[in-house]
């Protein structure tokens, strides 16, 4: 089990009664904050370290991140090693984290509950890793988005939001040529799920297949982080290659090492052949470079 995977582990071990602010048990917006730090510190106690999304992310990342965990594959140009960012996308807007961690990119969201989610602005995304700490059981789980719902079901949720945001541009476009309509008053909508039934369907805390859910957390993380060729090496023109290394480059992607021309390599990717530096030295030491 790599560290990653054993942080969520201790965070399903995390109980609601250790996040209350003294003297505010109903202050949600300080629980959810210690709830989030929590977050941080056991992510930082497994060797990831904070970076800021001011210094990491372009607005290219953000419209990757918005699409949700399904497509992080897609990022590209951001640091290698074990990392997080907090609120990537700001405060209102979910991920709660974007983790990066042994090559492989997670999106983690945290919620608080009292036997039961609340889903602000859209469902669960199955391709998320989320925190749920229950009040009621005073316990934690950790379920993949997934196993709230099936993609058919999601896709109707889906639908329903689109025809509902249409009507209310509809109407927002009528309401603007209404003579009455003084002081410009807009219709905003915003989706909150909620859910009922019996707490045997709600209550993820307390349902009979939390485990299994969380094995397949686990097993989620593990399958991501061991997608890259473990004989793959970052490219960073301060190291020394040798031929037949394999390289990912941060632009031209995955290539092997055909020729060592002093400090020149000769790489072939998929696009052609390029010439690369290796062996650079900056004022007589090797710089620091995260990825170039």
């Amino acid at each position: 089990m790599n560290d990653f995977s054993k942080s969520m582990v201790e965070l399903g071990k995390l109980r609601h009664s250790s996040l209350i602010v003294a003297g505010n048990a109903k202050n949600t917006q300080a629980n959810s904050a210690a709830h989030e730090k929590f977050g941080q510190s056991v992510f930082e106690k497994h060797g990831l370290i904070q970076l800021e999304a001011s210094d990491v992310l372009g607005s290219e990342h953000r419209a990757v991140i918005r699409l949700g965990g399904a497509h992080l594959l897609k990022l590209k140009g951001l640091p290698p090693g074990n990392w997080y960012v907090c609120q990537p996308l700001g405060s209102q807007s979910p991920p709660d984290f974007l983790v990066h961690f042994s090559g492989a990119f997670f999106s983690v969201q945290f919620k608080l509950g009292s036997g039961l989610i609340s889903w602000n602005d859209n469902h669960a995304d199955p391709n998320s890793i989320y925190v749920f700490t229950d009040e009621l059981t005073d316990t934690s789980v950790v379920r993949l988005g997934s196993d709230f719902g099936t993609p058919e079901l999601f896709h109707k949720m889906d639908s329903a939001v689109a025809k509902i945001e249409e009507a209310v541009s509809e109407f927002n476009s009528e309401l603007s040529r209404f003579s009455d309509n003084t002081h410009g008053y807009q219709l905003y909508f915003r989706p909150k799920w909620t859910q009922s039934g019996g707490r045997e369907i709600t209550n993820y805390a307390q349902a009979l297949d939390r485990e299994e859910c969380f094995a397949k957390v686990i097993d989620f993380i593990e399958k991501q982080c061991n997608t890259e060729d473990p004989n793959t090496i970052r490219y960073s023109p301060c190291v020394e290659y040798f031929k037949d290394q394999i390289l990912e480059h941060r632009e031209y992607g995955q290539g092997i090492i055909r020729e060592v021309r002093g400090d020149k390599i000769v790489v072939n990717f998929q696009k052609g052949s390029t010439l690369l530096k290796h062996k650079q030295l900056v004022g007589g030491k090797i710089q620091n470079v995260l990825f170039q």
